[in-house]
């Protein structure tokens, strides 16, 4: 790595929490660029495939069971990983929840799902890991947002929500946190959460300059640099990952 443009991250810890397509790509360009791997997910299964995958490609990733959208994991996560590691220098939640339908018929199961993954649960890893990044005067936080959380996308009303809330989350937080040494930003993507058959998707791929969404490993690179010290005067920022969609 340029250890010149400062995207190095060998000897820092990054806790990816997230099993799914776009937490294991963004855990191998991290793991790529010299990080000490930690996978979370309140999942066995997703969090056992992550690990095949990523040990195939050569990266040997600690992972632990963890629900952070219950507070007392949350915390539980980062105590651990603090005995094992003495320090977290990365954080990237990339655990979401998508759910689709009309806003005048949407369950409160769906609706609370929504909070309790993409909500409570990036607010208290953020705040837990936050905690020790903060008494360590270092370290970067990089949330998963959506388009959804700008634009109005009909039959996305509680995923919308949700991301929208991350993305004042992350500038509250990047604002705040910034004078201590600690950074805290969003990727916003089009991402393969939001399903292509979706009607009201379909005309947006239409109109899309890509023409298409955007892939899990198009976010690796955009993490990289907000995880590494190339970007460290960004914080409190969404950045758009979305094949200009949201330019036009």
């Amino acid at each position: 790595m340029n250890d010149e443009v400062g995207f190095d991250l060998t000897g820092k810890v990054a806790l990816v929490i997230g099993a799914g397509e776009t937490g294991v790509a963004i855990a191998q360009a991290l793991g790529t660029a010299g990080a000490q791997l930690v996978l979370a997910d309140s999942a066995r299964g997703p969090l056992e495939s992550a690990a095949e995958v990523l040990g195939s490609l050569g990266f040997k990733p600690d992972c632990r069971m963890a629900d952070p959208s219950v507070k007392d994991q949350a915390l539980w996560l980062v105590e651990t990983i603090k005995v094992d590691y003495g320090k977290i220098d990365i954080l990237v939640n990339a655990r979401e929840h998508y759910v689709r339908g009309p806003a005048a018929e949407m369950g409160l199961d769906d609706w609370q799902k929504a909070v309790h993954i993409n909500i409570k649960g990036v607010f208290y890893a953020c705040q837990a890991v936050g905690k020790q990044m903060l008494l360590q005067g270092s370290g970067s936080i990089i949330n998963l947002s959506s388009v959804a959380g700008m634009l109005g996308i009909a039959q996305t009303v509680a995923f919308a929500a949700s991301k929208g809330s991350v993305d004042q989350l992350t500038r509250t937080l990047g604002v705040e946190w910034f004078p201590r040494g600690v950074r805290v930003n969003a990727i916003a993507a089009w991402n393969d959460g939001m399903r292509e058959e979706d009607g009201p998707l379909r005309v947006m791929i239409e109109k899309s300059p890509a023409g298409r969404m955007t892939k899990p490993n198009e976010l690796a690179g955009t993490a990289v640099y907000l995880a590494s010290r190339a970007s460290s005067s960004v914080t409190g920022q969404i950045v758009y990952v979305d094949g200009g969609y949201t330019a036009q």
